[in-house]
């Protein structure tokens, strides 16, 4: 999907606590390109504020970790912890790669196909690859379509399910957008986003937690409501119902501040200080205080727009009052193309880049919703493991099928995966274009490790002199010197990925599981990108240093890897 290139509209950045110019953002600070001001005489009054970010120490290329400076070892290499240790909640509640259109209609099937489709996300996560794959689809696409989304964690599905009723539900798109952007990405919303979650989605689910307050544990309960052509079932078990009503309510008595305090505690948390400045020093130098101000104060928004009316904690997060429920490096940019968000039109303020993922999402979201006011569409959610959603779909029907990293060794596993999911594909006799998309996270290093070439001198050699050709060699005084660690970082993206993968594929046995579930791998991924992290430009080509840098600043290791299968035709 392509940027809306609209104009954007900004307040005047002159906000303080007592006051706040109301005026229309003109002219962009020159020494920041982060915010608009009205007036020079605005900027003159705001100077005293805005200077912390604007001659921030974080802008220069010169700036370098505190361990570095005070000559100790980071953190992250001492004995006592691992290099990525998680800290913090356990949710995961955003997406950890770049959001995928998983249908690509108009490379596959065509713009004027003329059947109805079916779509499975059966370890959904967040809703961007549904949000972008519905975005996508060509306007000349006229039939039914059918999304079945499933994740175990009541917490995704329960701030999936209230997602869509409001955009479904809600008269005012606008509204309705903003209110979706926040709840999903901002730790704190306004009054105007909880007067919506009371009287849009509460009714409807307080009547459902009503009507089957006489049933019985344990058993799966549907309900289906409908908008004209638009509709949404969702299947959930008596407990799981009443969990998701909580979910528009926060703990009693937590305050603004309170919560915006267990936030803190895990985002700039004093022991994870190395973790953060290690990212912090991939970034590009104007990327880093807006890095920064989102890590403080957990709202997206473009950097000079004001805070002040977002004092109500996120219900969807603060399910209890002693927790912030993600780990500390979760961040909105890991959801979406790093690419596709620098590509993204903020006007003057060029260095905005959490303005320019507020302005990405809120397109995404926009078309979406333009989308589905002319289709017919029908959702169906679903909290179940995955592995058990053989008994409650049906074979031969899913155009496709998107199952996240659920094929890596850390969960269900590649056989397994096909097993079940390959039969629910059609059969390439009705649709030859059928296709189940997998996500290895793990499988280039598994094949990596396995090999034994870690510590081969050669390949070691051959990675350095290629990373070399983008973060030039310079003397490091020992391993602790950042530059060093980034070089390291770095080796990852100039892997022979296809070698590795190959490797990971024969110790599995993917050919036998091929040959037993009568599927095949593409020769070519027609839906999506094979390497979503993959370098594409050569160095010395133009781009090809900023598409390094993106990646490197991104927390993607360049190994990522869709495979697309499809079911053999039988003979």
């Amino acid at each position: 999907m392509q940027s809306s290139k609209s104009a954007r509209e900004y307040t005047c950045a002159n906000v303080s606590r007592t006051k706040h110019c109301l005026k229309k953002g003109k002219w962009a600070c020159k020494g920041c390109r982060l915010i608009l001001y009205c007036s020079p005489v605005c900027q003159k009054a705001h100077w005293g504020e805005h200077k912390k970010a604007c001659k921030s120490p974080y802008t220069k290329s010169s700036w370098t970790p505190s361990w570095h400076t005070e000559n100790r070892c980071p953190a992250f290499i001492n004995n006592d912890a691992l290099p990525y240790t998680r800290f913090g909640g356990t949710k995961y509640l955003w997406g950890n790669v770049p959001a995928i259109d998983i249908l690509a209609l108009g490379e596959n099937e065509g713009k004027d196909y003329a059947d109805d489709l079916s779509l499975l996300f059966a370890a959904s996560g967040d809703l961007r690859n549904v949000f972008k794959t519905v975005a996508n689809i060509p306007k000349q696409y006229e039939k039914q379509l059918y999304i079945t989304l499933n994740d175990r964690d009541l917490d995704i599905v329960a701030r999936n399910a209230i997602m869509l009723i409001l955009l479904l539900a809600t008269d005012d798109t606008t509204a309705a957008v903003d209110c979706v952007l926040h709840i999903w990405y901002s730790a704190q919303i306004t009054k105007a986003h909880k007067k919506l979650l009371d009287t849009v989605v509460r009714p409807l689910l307080q009547e459902m937690c009503d009507k089957i307050s006489g049933k019985p544990d344990g058993r799966l309960l549907a309900k289906t409501w409908s908008w004209g052509e638009k509709s949404i079932r969702i299947v959930l078990s008596k407990q799981a119902w009443n969990a998701t009503l909580q979910f528009l309510s926060f703990p009693i008595g937590l305050s603004s501040q309170q919560a915006h305090d267990l936030r803190l505690a895990v985002t700039l948390a004093p022991e994870r200080k190395d973790f953060l400045e290690r990212h912090v020093y991939c970034l590009n130098p104007q990327h880093r205080v807006c890095f920064m101000r989102y890590r403080e104060d957990g709202i997206l928004l473009p950097f000079g727009c004001s805070r002040s009316a977002f004092n109500i904690p996120n219900p969807t997060f603060f399910q209890t009052a002693d927790m912030w429920p993600l780990a500390d490096g979760a961040d909105p940019m890991d959801g979406w193309s790093p690419k596709d968000v620098m590509d993204t039109f903020v006007g003057d303020v060029t260095n905005d880049i959490y303005g320019k993922i507020y302005f990405h999402v809120k397109d995404t979201l926009m078309s979406f919703c333009e989308r589905i006011e002319i289709l017919k569409v029908s959702f169906d959610l679903f909290q179940v493991d995955a592995a058990s959603l053989d008994d409650h779909l049906s074979h031969n029907t899913f155009a496709r099928i998107e199952v996240s990293n659920i094929c890596d060794h850390a969960y269900l596993r590649l056989a397994p995966t096909i097993g079940i999911f390959a039969p629910m594909l059609q059969k390439p006799t009705v649709n030859p274009h059928a296709t189940l998309i997998t996500l290895f996270m793990n499988a280039v290093q598994e094949g990596f490790m396995n090999s034994g070439e870690e510590t081969d001198i050669k390949v070691m050699t051959r990675e350095l002199v290629l990373v070399n050709e983008y973060l030039p060699y310079r003397p490091f005084p020992n391993t602790n010197d950042p530059y060093f660690i980034k070089v390291t970082f770095a080796k990852s993206l100039v892997r022979d990925v296809d070698r590795y993968l190959a490797m990971y594929l024969e110790d599995v046995r993917a050919s036998l599981i091929m040959q037993l579930a009568k599927v095949k791998i593409k020769s070519s991924n027609s839906v999506v990108g094979k390497w979503p992290a993959r370098l594409k430009l050569r160095p010395g080509q133009p781009g090809a240093q900023e598409e390094f840098n993106a990646i490197l600043a991104s927390k993607m290791i360049g190994t990522e890897c869709y495979l697309e299968w499809q079911r053999a035709k039988e003979v």
